[in-house]
């Protein structure tokens, strides 16, 4: 019996898979067969049984909509019991969101690492085949000692928790990290994890311990659960708000119409945003909006790093505090509990409690 893991590549798009024509870069049809047959040929006890497919349309990953994330929710929680592990190949763009996303809707019990590229594998000069053999490798290593069952991203040479990444730069190989949470391992000369036991945290304990506020714990079977579709025509109704030197009441209320249903407030510092007798009208539109259309508004930090620490802006309006989430975590949260749960005050509720290793609360 051989003792390599069982891993599916699944292919979503994104630079990584692209190839250059006279158009720029574009999708390269032939490249999931191209990738298999390079690793089939590596001869390495360390790089574990692959086999890749790719989604009937590949996409850029900055036209990724929650859809899509069902869309590979749906291709890993298809072929769960066939494999040991999964590697999501994924634009850069929108990596973190749908990292994020993916923590959340999936729970079978299995590690999902996505990586991806700034410079497609077929380029000469490239961190594509850097970034999917360490991947792999990382791969055939945590699907058995020490385990990480949870969303993940590899990118150059670290290993990060999905819920708590973000893209941090552009134009360089290190464009992703975790600014509030430690790396569960960095990858140089040796592969470096967190201690096990660490790696091995009952993240979701606090959702555990709170009679129905979670659905998804360690006890449960394995299951994705999906987004609820909006009509046809319709579109997903959350939004986000930047605060900035100057802003509206008119602005705000612009975004904060109905069907919006719930919006991630980016705040300065620890929360904190104009005050009422400084800015009334912004003040008062968003309290309607909190109090008439019963709007779930969470606050996050601008800052890289930091949290939200409830005060005088959280108290002054009933934001809910976003802790030390990261814009993408609170976001795909929101659209997660938003379309999964139908209860808003349960929605509220949840945006509190640390489902999947997303926040910190001290």
């Amino acid at each position: 019996m051989s003792d390599k893991a069982k891993i599916l590549i699944i292919h979503t798009g994104g630079t990584i898979g692209m190839k250059k024509s006279s158009e720029g870069y574009v999708p390269d049809p032939d490249f999931p067969r191209k990738i298999e047959a390079d690793i089939q040929a590596i001869k390495d006890d360390q790089i574990p049984e692959v086999k890749v497919i790719a989604l009937k349309e590949l996409l850029d990953s900055s036209n990724m909509t929650p859809s899509d994330w069902n869309t590979i929710a749906g291709a890993v929680y298809e072929n769960k019991d066939g494999f040991d592990g999964f590697i999501i190949l994924h634009g850069t763009d929108t990596m973190a969101f749908t990292a994020s996303a993916l923590a959340f809707m999936l729970n079978i019990n299995k590690p999902v690492i996505i990586t991806g590229s700034q410079i497609p594998y077929q380029i000469l000069r490239n961190d594509a085949r850097e970034n999917l053999i360490t991947a792999l490798m990382i791969s055939n290593m945590i699907c058995r000692d020490p385990f990480i069952p949870e969303v993940l991203i590899y990118f150059d040479n670290k290993l990060l928790r999905g819920c708590r990444c973000t893209k941090v730069d552009a134009t360089h190989f290190a464009a992703f990290d975790s600014p509030n949470y430690p790396h569960l391992a960095e990858i140089g000369v040796d592969f470096n994890f967190l201690k096990q036991t660490e790696l091995n945290i009952k993240f979701n304990r606090e959702a555990i311990n709170t009679p129905g506020l979670a659905a998804a714990n360690a006890g449960q079977a394995s299951v994705v659960n999906f987004l609820t579709e909006p009509p046809r025509g319709e579109e997903y109704n959350v939004g986000v708000i930047r605060l900035f030197p100057g802003i509206s009441a008119r602005y705000a209320k612009e975004i904060l119409k109905p069907p919006l249903k719930g919006l991630i407030l980016q705040a300065y510092g620890v929360g904190n945003g104009p005050t009422r007798d400084k800015n009334p009208k912004l003040y008062d539109v968003i309290k309607r909006a909190i109090d008439e259309q019963n709007m779930v508004i969470v606050s996050v930090t601008q800052c890289l790093k930091g949290t939200v620490i409830p005060g005088d802006y959280a108290t002054s309006l009933p934001v809910i505090p976003g802790y030390d989430m990261t814009l993408e975590a609170a976001l795909a949260k929101l659209y997660y509990l938003l379309y999964t749960e139908p209860d808003l005050e349960k929605v509220k509720k949840m945006m509190l409690v640390n489902l999947k290793g997303e926040l910190t609360r001290n």
